[in-house]
């Protein structure tokens, strides 16, 4: 489905799961293994590795699992609870519509640093399937760009507007010339 006349990335159709909170989710993730995701919360787990596991399966059995993940990310980095964020923003959540809200309130209140309190409100209308305001979403990009590690941040304005893909382009090849994120980033 477009939003405000652009098209979507196809990983932002995903079906977003309905069960009730507290339920077991039934939804199968589109374009993932199929099984639930077996990640073991670790205290030791890196970004790299967190992001790699949300990345690679965002779909847990019940909502607990998905604000403990929540929590982690927000352990972590800004950039790894952006991930979940991101997640979020794409429809990868099978999560209950509620608990998807309330993995927001987690990001805003356990990691409350300027880029994740500008991606909230970007992520929450696309969560709502509503038009994501351009002020919110440039708000965004404005915090990413002072966060030369909020890369995943940018996937988030993308989600929401693809025409800003230049900018984030520059901003991630200011970081990398810069030295402040890897070059394969």
């Amino acid at each position: 489905m477009p939003r405000d006349g652009i098209p979507v990335p196809d990983r932002s159709r995903r079906d977003i799961g309905t069960n009730a909170p507290g339920e077991k989710n039934t939804a199968q993730p589109v374009r993932h293994s199929g099984r639930e995701n077996d990640m073991e919360l670790d205290p030791r787990m890196d970004e790299a590795g967190f992001l790699r596991a949300i990345h690679e399966n965002f779909f847990f059995p019940t909502d607990r699992e998905y604000e403990e993940v929540a929590r982690e990310g927000c352990r972590i980095s800004d950039n790894a609870a952006l991930m979940v964020g991101y997640e979020l923003a794409t429809g990868a959540s099978h999560a209950s519509p509620e608990t998807n809200m309330r993995l927001l309130e987690i990001l805003e209140q356990e990691r409350p640093a300027p880029v994740i309190l500008a991606a909230i409100p970007v992520i929450r209308s696309l969560l709502e399937q509503k038009p994501v305001p351009r002020e919110d979403n440039l708000r965004l990009l404005a915090a990413c760009r002072e966060h030369s590690n909020a890369w995943i941040g940018l996937g988030i304005v993308l989600c929401a507007d693809v025409s800003l893909e230049t900018e984030c382009e520059q901003i991630m090849d200011g970081w990398r010339s810069a030295g402040k994120i890897p070059g394969d980033h």
